[in-house]
């Protein structure tokens, strides 16, 4: 069980199986578009209709019952290109991204509508759906404004006030991880995606299915359907033994 914290609500996680893993790996993009179509279907929510955060939440939630909770990376110092380890806990990264009240919002009286402060301007939390309208669009910025603030024409000021409100109540999980050389002491900034890295590792394992299929169908004479109804663990163990015989 996972709580949203941003819509409020709990949501149940499965591990993918092989429909899931098939789906990883043809995929066009890794977008939000696949992770909405995968997180629907781990977690019978209408991922489309969520915060893009809690979104963003359920794939760290995926990779963390996948992969275990800590993340490892590695980049290059920009002072003395020497190499540096990157690593950190999600359930700690999480944590500090927590959503938190914000003192210029008010109840608007419509549902899913906030209010600003000592204004007439409404906005509401951008949701998975409106991401991906705007995905790929040069005025993706603009067009989301328009989708989620009313009036959509503000000064930048007002417009500051409403981006604030949002990043300490939806704060986005994109964000930068900060170090320090070890070498050199030089600040080191990484950007990490949460979606990026949740996508790409399950993708890589997901690519196995293929190679299992035909191992599992040549050995025990299953079908795709049956095959790929196997949770993936019980998969890729089934698999395992047939290359230990093959040994």
């Amino acid at each position: 069980m996972v709580a949203l914290p941003v819509s409020g609500i709990d949501v149940t996680l499965r591990r993918p199986a092989g429909e899931e893993d098939v789906l990883l790996c043809e995929a066009p993009r890794r977008d939000m578009r696949l992770s909405v179509a995968l997180l629907s279907r781990l977690t019978g929510t209408r991922c489309e209709e969520l915060p893009v955060g809690d979104v963003e939440l359920l794939l760290l939630e995926l990779r963390r019952l996948m992969f275990g909770d800590v993340v490892r990376s590695d980049t290059t110092c920009p002072d003395c290109g020497a190499k540096v380890d990157v690593e950190f806990r999600i359930s700690d990264y999480v944590a500090h991204h927590a959503s938190r009240p914000s003192p210029d919002v008010r109840p608007s009286g419509e549902e899913g509508w906030l209010s600003l402060a000592g204004t007439p301007v409404m906005f509401r939390v951008p949701l998975a759906s409106d991401q991906i309208a705007v995905s790929g669009r040069a005025d993706a910025e603009r067009m989301m404004i328009a989708r989620c603030v009313h009036p959509a024409a503000l000064p930048a000021r007002t417009l500051g006030r409403v981006a604030r409100a949002l990043q300490r109540l939806a704060p986005s999980l994109g964000d930068v991880v900060q170090g320090v050389c070890p070498e050199c002491a030089a600040e080191i900034a990484v950007y990490f995606d949460p979606q990026e890295l949740a996508l790409s590792e399950l993708r890589q394992e997901a690519a196995l299915i293929y190679d299992e299929i035909h191992l599992l169908a040549s050995h025990y004479g299953w079908s795709e359907a049956e095959i790929m109804a196997l949770p993936r663990t019980r998969r890729m163990r089934y698999a395992d033994l047939i290359r230990e015989e093959g040994h």
